[in-house]
């Protein structure tokens, strides 16, 4: 916030190495052959945090990686909006080069009904006046907005400030459209205050998550004093044989329900609810195991 772009490209930087960090998912097969999901052994203190470790990271998998991905995404997608916009202007703005700066223009009023005749069916969110030492020197750039899904995706419409005619109205590329929803679904997918009550909770469970895992790797350099007296007092815990099938079962239907209940908001806030169920599934799972370990 304080640092401006060295700032802005280490956060998106740390993003990309934490999505990088969470495809380690493939490493959670070998260790789940001889136990079943969920379960948290008590024979040796790095066994205890790795089992925690793997139960937090399978409930807040897909959270993690689409908040890191899309924060990614969001810093680094700047250059690619401002090629495609400077791509825009010159195909429609060809002709406008030898014009000269409208000193009579029309009102904003008039540039918003134009729009709105133009756009009925979307509502106005902003609108850009032109500036003589700008890049629309000869427009209105009127911002539009849609319902469910395309209340995410501008579509600006230039007015030409002279005649008060539409000379564009700006679709997005399906590609702008995908970097266009990395802003909403890091930021605005959680806009109810259950949703924002659960969202704390999972982005706390990352957070121990990440604490387990690294004490879990550093326990492993630690002398095991009495390691002998803890297997003997620790409970004991079969091995139980898994096929893959049997491995990533439960954790792709967490995987998915968490997909679900990240994406489900931006379709409109009548998800909200639906979302809010989605997202206490994988944290109830997670606190019935804590029970019964």
């Amino acid at each position: 916030m304080y640092l401006g772009s060295f700032g802005r490209n280490l956060f998106g930087a740390m993003c990309g190495l934490s999505v990088v960090a969470l495809l380690g998912i493939w490493l959670y097969a070998p260790f789940m052959k001889n136990i079943s999901f969920g379960t948290i052994r008590s024979s040796h203190r790095r066994i205890y945090w790795m089992d925690w470790h793997k139960l937090l990271g399978i409930a807040t998998l897909s959270w993690a990686v689409l908040l890191s991905l899309s924060g990614f995404i969001f810093i680094f997608a700047g250059p690619v909006h401002n090629a495609w916009n400077e791509s825009i202007r010159k195909e429609y703005l060809i002709d406008y080069q030898d014009k000269p700066f409208p000193v009579q223009r029309i009102s904003i009023d008039e540039a918003m009904e134009v729009t709105q005749a133009a756009l009925p069916d979307r509502r106005i969110t902003g609108i850009e006046v032109p500036q003589e030492d700008g890049k629309m020197r000869w427009h209105y750039t009127v911002c539009t907005q849609g319902e469910g899904w395309d209340a995410h995706l501008n579509k600006p419409v230039w007015v030409d400030a002279s005649t008060g005619k539409v000379t564009a109205v700006i679709q997005q590329p399906w590609y702008i459209q995908m970097l266009s929803m990395a802003n909403p679904v890091h930021f605005s997918n959680h806009d109810t205050l259950p949703l924002k009550i659960l969202w704390f909770i999972t982005e706390a469970l990352t957070c121990i998550m990440i604490i387990t895992g690294i004490y879990a790797w550093f326990v492993k350099f630690r002398p095991n004093k009495g390691n002998a007296a803890n297997k003997l007092q620790a409970k004991s815990v079969p091995p139980v044989r898994q096929s893959s099938r049997q491995i990533w079962l439960l954790p792709v239907v967490i995987i998915l329900i968490t997909l679900f209940r990240i994406t489900a908001p931006l379709a409109g806030k009548e998800w909200s609810t639906i979302s809010a169920v989605a997202l206490a599934i994988p944290l109830v799972l997670t606190g019935y195991y804590w029970l019964r370990s």
